[in-house]
């Protein structure tokens, strides 16, 4: 379904399936202007004015993050920054870690189930 999904959006960039994932989560895989959290979370991967100001992207909250190219990298600088090795607690993939730091705005597990395969209850996630 996700396939189908980014299969009708136009990106200039590939997104991981950790992205796509939280991408269905935040917004459905929608695009463009998308509010949440009373206003305080903006576009496809539901970014707050401090996440987004503190992944160092170029351009003004919230209109850059309305663009999916720009809220994937968004995520990507913020996660660079902070999804450090010292920062993953032992035995917790980079992957969980991340969507971990993400869901101060989304529920991590809806996002692991929506990323790992379903033969493990952790999942194979890299």
């Amino acid at each position: 379904m996700i396939a189908t999904l980014i299969a009708t959006v136009a990106l200039s960039i590939d997104m991981t399936p950790l992205e796509r994932a939280i991408w269905k989560v935040e917004s459905n895989c929608r695009t463009g202007e998308i509010w949440g959290d009373n206003h305080t979370s903006a576009g496809a991967f539901q970014i707050g004015k401090p996440y987004f100001t503190d992944s160092k992207i170029k351009g003004k909250w919230p209109d850059a993050v309305f663009d999916l190219d720009t809220s994937v990298l968004c995520f990507r600088a913020y996660m660079d920054r902070y999804a450090k090795p010292h920062r993953i607690p032992e035995g917790m993939t980079k992957a969980e870690a991340m969507a971990r730091m993400q869901s101060a705005v989304m529920p991590t597990c809806q996002v692991l189930e929506a990323f790992t395969p379903k033969t493990h209850p952790r999942g194979a996630v890299n």
